[in-house]
């Protein structure tokens, strides 16, 4: 199988699983997820899903969550996509948004910072 083929797969999964979540299952806490990747097995019979959230406190149980609703999901992908293979779903935190919002803040402070000196050195 070539790699151009897992990829638009594992895009095509992580678009659907958010329209699923927003429009099936409707859960309060599952809300706050963001799916923001992908990854399928080499035989399709996998598919390493990626969250993140917006309340990192709340990761491990929004996990939980979609684990226990991993087999709704899945009927729902299978029915969807109509998949030959749909794959078992894992859920797995990412917490790479979190991460890019503290560097966005580490470095506007930072920018801020070499204004301020550099104004001063101006006058």
């Amino acid at each position: 199988m070539k790699i151009d083929r897992k990829l638009r797969l594992g895009e095509l999964i992580k678009r659907e699983l958010a329209n699923i979540i927003i429009h099936e299952i409707k859960t309060p806490l599952l809300s706050q997820a963001t799916i923001v990747g992908a990854k399928i097995a080499p035989d399709l019979s996998i598919a390493k899903i990626f969250v993140s959230t917006f309340d990192k406190s709340k990761a491990d149980e929004t996990i939980k969550e979609l684990q226990e609703q991993s087999k709704t999901l899945r009927h729902y992908l299978a029915k969807n996509l109509n998949l030959r293979i749909t794959p078992k779903l894992i859920f797995v935190y990412d917490d790479s948004i979190i991460r890019g919002q503290e560097l966005d803040t580490i470095i506007d402070k930072a920018i801020a910072k070499d204004e301020a000196m550099h104004e001063e050195t101006e006058k």
